[in-house]
Order: C-alpha cells, then structure tokens, then sequence
C-alpha cells in the first residue's frame, strides 16, 4: 500500500477495539482472567489517569476472555448519568441479547418494573447458555459516573442514584455474573458509599506502557512502509511522554499526516527507497505545532481531572524552570496569591494522588512533572 493512501494507525481519541493496534498490558489481562476463574471472585476496578487506556483495556477483555468459560459484555456508561435505571437496564438487556441468541427484550417490560432483568431477563439468558461452563463477565466502561449524586441535581429515579446499588444488590444475589469497572478518579475520589458497596476483589492501576509496548506503537508506521524513526527519535518520544500511550500516538499521529501529505505532492518513490525518516530534533522542533493541532485531545485530557488536580498541575507549570520542583506549601501559596483560598481543603491531597497517577514524581520533599509534554502544554 503506498502512503499516500495508508490509513493512519494512530488514532489517539479512539479506544482500540481490535488486537492489531493494541500492544502491553499483558499482566494485566493475565492478572484479572485468573481472578475470575475463581468462583467467589465478584468485582475487578481498573483505575487510572485520563486517557491511558482504560476503555481499551476494557474492549480487549471483551476479546481475549477466552470463551467458555467466559462471555463478556462491553456496556459504556458515559452520559447514562441522568438516565432512569429502567433505561439503562434496558438497554444493558439488549446489549447482552445482541451476544447470545436470546429474543431481544421488549422495553415496555422495563419501564415500571426493576424485577424484569433480573428475574426473567438473565434466567432467560442462563437457560439459553444451557451450562454452567459459562460465565457472565459485564465490562461496565466508567463506572464513577454512576457516584456523582452529590454534585448533580439530578431526580432520585435517576442511574446516578440508583444503578450502583441495584448493581451491588445483584452481585450478592446472582452469584454467577463476575464485573470489571473502570474508573477515571483514584480510590480516594470516590465516596465513602461508593467504595462501600463495591469491595473489590482486587484494584488495578492503569498507568503507562512497558519501553516495549511503547516501541511497538513508534513502529506502527515503518511498519505500514510510511515512516521510520531513528533510534534517538524514539528514546525521545518515550521520554518525553514517559510512556503514556494517548500522548505517544498524538505525536506519532502528527508526523504519519505529515509523511502522507508529503508522499501526496512528490514523484511516487521507487521500491527500494528508504524510507522518509523522524530525527529527534525534528521531533522537538516541531512540538510547538503538535500541541497546537493536537489542542481538542489535551482539552479532553484536562477536563476529565478533578479542578483540585488541575489547579495542583497548574501551580507547578507556571514556574519559570522547566523541571522546578514545588513541595506542597509552596504550590498552596501560589493558589492563594491567585486568590483560590476556598479550594485548597480540596488540594491537599492532589499532589500525592497525581504521583500516585504517574503525573508527578516526588524529589527532594517536592513535586514535578513527569510527563515533559504535559508540562508544555500546561505551562502554554
């Protein structure tokens, strides 16, 4: 295929659904399939910063659980918040009736009555299993919207409210279903209630990629006989990003559009040609216009951080000094001069949580950035 019609294997707004273009993570499958296998094993969280790779993680679970003895059901619950539970019911019945060969259920079952997916919706889907081999494993995307009561007005009949703890309520009844969870906020994010209901039976840190995996995903593009990064090139990439595998592909993404735009207005290359190839310098050259075009991905990236993160992330970049590392009264003192007195309670622990997160890295009593491109983007 010639780059100038080469799809772009970078796409760093999209969670990866198939095998191909999703590399690492392998303890982690590893980890949580052996979880499961035990019967009395109920709840898995997955945690972790924005935009590492939690919905990916969650959709490859849903392809590589082998099956039997598992049958797995992605169901995202992005923007389900505000929906009634007999929606989102509904809809995670159809979902499932989609995967196994069971009629499709009828909303008007749903509207008015809580018992209808778990008293004849799921024996319905048991029977037609027909074994005990199998076991239901509901891959539920985002889970920590469902613990926003308190800072939404929302009604009471709301999933916001309700969800969560019918889900709990099934857990302890049906003890055939298994759940993994994502969330986007640490453990201590979430309320008292929230963590309450769902003991889980084990938690796991989303955080960055093995140099390995890191590697793979630089390659993709000389791979597809597009591009080739010289072995300073990609040292960079990873230290820059120290491995964090949305910010490796946005750069990764900008020169593959580049070295496609490029092959479009030139004489097509002869078999043998080398490839066009990435310098490091070219890199940093060019880390200005990456953040510019890459402005909607890092918007995202920011906004799904609680304000107390983004103010602790903020305080830090302001500095002068590239790599200043701030202890906690110093980042306290500039949130005060910026007169945010009534969010500091909220700080405090923000910038243990972010080192926790792989964001900040902890020296000499004091906090700094670990991800450099972050830091660019912030401090500009």
């Amino acid at each position: 295929m010639s780059p100038s019609v080469s799809p772009n294997p970078y796409k760093p707004d999209t969670a990866i659904s198939d095998e191909i273009n999703f590399f690492g993570r392998e303890e982690i499958f590893h980890n949580v399939a052996r979880i499961l296998k035990r019967p009395q094993a109920h709840a898995v969280f997955l945690y972790g910063q924005p935009c590492v790779g939690k919905s990916s993680v969650l959709l490859q679970f849903a392809e590589r659980l082998p099956n039997p003895p598992f049958l797995s059901i992605y169901f995202n619950l992005t923007g389900r918040a505000g929906q009634p539970i007999n929606q989102v019911l509904f809809d995670l019945a159809a979902t499932i009736a989609a995967k196994v060969d069971v009629p499709p259920p009828e909303q008007a079952d749903f509207e008015n009555d809580l018992e209808a997916f778990q008293h004849r919706f799921l024996p319905t889907v048991y029977q037609t299993l027909s074994d005990d081999e199998h076991r239901l494993v509901f891959l539920l995307d985002e889970f920590d919207i469902l613990d926003e009561a308190a800072r939404q007005n929302l009604p009471r009949t709301a999933a916001v409210h309700t969800f969560y703890p019918y889900l709990h309520q099934l857990m302890t009844i049906e003890r055939r279903p298994a759940f993994v969870l994502t969330a986007g906020r640490h453990m201590e994010g979430l309320s008292i209630d929230f963590l309450a209901a769902f003991k889980a039976d084990r938690m796991y840190l989303i955080s960055m990629l093995s140099p390995k995996a890191a590697q793979a995903i630089i390659s993709q593009a000389e791979d597809k006989g597009v591009l080739h990064y010289d072995d300073d090139a990609v040292e960079y990439i990873k230290a820059i990003t120290h491995n964090h595998p949305h910010l490796i592909q946005l750069i990764c993404r900008y020169f593959f559009d580049q070295a496609v735009a490029q092959s479009s207005s030139d004489e097509p290359p002869a078999d043998d040609a080398p490839l066009p190839t990435v310098t490091a310098k070219e890199i940093e050259e060019s880390l200005p216009a990456i953040l510019e075009t890459s402005e909607d991905s890092f918007e995202y990236f920011w906004n799904q951080l609680p304000m107390e993160d983004r103010l602790v992330l903020s305080a830090i970049a302001s500095q002068e000094r590239p790599q200043a590392t701030l202890s906690e009264a110093t980042i306290i003192s500039i949130l005060e001069v910026a007169g945010l007195d009534p969010l500091l309670k909220a700080v405090t622990l923000s910038p243990q949580i972010l080192a926790d997160w792989k964001m900040l890295e902890q020296e000499n009593g004091g906090y700094r950035f670990l991800i450099e491109l972050l830091r660019r983007w912030v401090a500009t």
